[in-house]
């Protein structure tokens, strides 16, 4: 697995994350909602990001959706686990990222 070290100066920590909930009563079983939050313990929207894309498994349609709303908040029903992976725009007045995507826009991190 190939990880970078990402040098930025947020004034926020950030937390990824899901709440779950199985329910019997429905052919797609598992309740789910993406969030990325500015606490560990509460999803308290962040102000550093600007929106954040999402993509789901394929069998999702659409399997790319990008929310411009904080907490970020993306609900969804399904038949099993997967993972989701993420790409978090900061807005420019949170300052570069150093070391992140190179070559890439450099206010943006990719989240697995």
């Amino acid at each position: 697995q190939n990880e970078k070290t990402i040098d930025m100066n947020l004034e926020e920590e950030l937390y990824i994350g899901n709440v779950h909930c199985h329910s019997t009563h429905h052919a797609n079983s598992h309740c789910w909602t993406m969030f990325v939050s500015s606490s560990p313990t509460d999803i308290v929207p962040p102000l550093s990001i600007k929106n954040v894309t999402y993509y789901l498994h394929p069998s999702f349609r659409p399997s790319v959706i990008t929310v411009d709303e904080p907490p970020f908040l993306l609900p969804r029903r399904g038949w099993g686990y997967f993972t989701v992976k993420a790409v978090i725009a900061f807005h420019p007045e949170s300052g570069k990222i150093k070391g992140a995507n190179d070559n890439e826009d450099q206010n943006l991190v990719r989240v697995t």
